[in-house]
């Protein structure tokens, strides 16, 4: 694979993590950690990307509804965000809520 971009050749892509399940929604929080939504695992987890260790943050998420003839197998976007004080809100798309989950203390 070969990326480029405005006529310059990039770095190739580095994995950082495998094994994820359905990953969709990302969002880095303030410890530097990647957010991950595992929709079809219904989880949210944490990757540190420097050793590329996956940690569970939240499980039994309403995540990964079965797409619809034609589409893809999730055809939402399970979605993640973080504001400024740390608290971390995912969208589920089976239930059609928004999950807010606090900062540890």
């Amino acid at each position: 694979m070969q990326l480029v971009a405005g006529g310059t050749v990039l770095p190739e892509p580095e994995l950082i993590a495998s094994g994820l399940v359905t990953p969709e929604g990302l969002a880095i929080i303030d410890d530097g950690q990647l957010l991950v939504v595992e929709s079809s695992a219904h989880r949210l987890s944490a990757i540190d990307l420097e050793t590329g260790e996956v940690t569970l943050v939240a499980a039994d998420l309403a995540l990964g509804a079965p797409g619809w003839p034609g589409l893809p197998p999730t055809a939402t976007f399970n979605g993640v965000a973080v504001d400024t004080a740390g608290t971390i809100y995912v969208t589920g798309d089976i239930d059609n809520v928004l999950y807010r989950i606090a900062p540890a203390q």
